[in-house]
């Protein structure tokens, strides 16, 4: 399928003609990497039943960190992999957090997983109420920018 000189690739990526390759490649490997590098950690935590050496305070700060970078992934609308990718990443730290949680402090398992849920929770709002704010301002500055062009 050819639109404009752009052409649609199997994996529902447009490329453009001038680029070099087809990018869907390093998106796996984005993918790969970044979302799924904490499932070692977390499947030697649940193994040994320790969390010894895993800063409670990283896990939780990179979840939180996910929130922002999936509302700017989201609004310029990157391709859907990345734009899945904070997400992903974040419910794999939350998971860690909560065997932390459960480890660590010996909170019950109940108790920590309901936490990390609430936290998700206050997490996905975050990056929801990111997204339309910043995208409501955006479209209010590309229309003033316009209007003023018209003048």
């Amino acid at each position: 399928m050819q639109t404009d000189g752009w052409k649609l690739t199997r994996h529902a990526v447009l490329v453009h003609p001038g680029s070099l390759s087809d990018p869907s490649p390093e998106l796996r490997g984005v993918i790969l990497t970044e979302a799924t590098q904490l499932v070692p950690q977390i499947w030697t935590n649940w193994r040994t039943k320790k969390t010894d050496g895993l800063p409670r305070s990283m896990m939780l700060l990179w979840a939180l960190c996910n929130a922002p970078m999936g509302a700017y992934a989201s609004i310029q609308r990157f391709n859907i992999p990345l734009q899945i990718q904070p997400q992903c990443f974040m419910t794999l730290c939350l998971v860690s957090w909560v065997r932390t949680l459960t480890y660590h402090n010996r909170w019950s398992v109940w108790k920590a997983s309901a936490l990390g849920v609430v936290t998700m929770a206050c997490f996905v709002r975050v990056e929801i109420a990111l997204i339309f704010t910043l995208t409501n301002a955006e479209m209010r500055y590309r229309y003033q920018s316009l209007a003023s062009l018209q003048r």
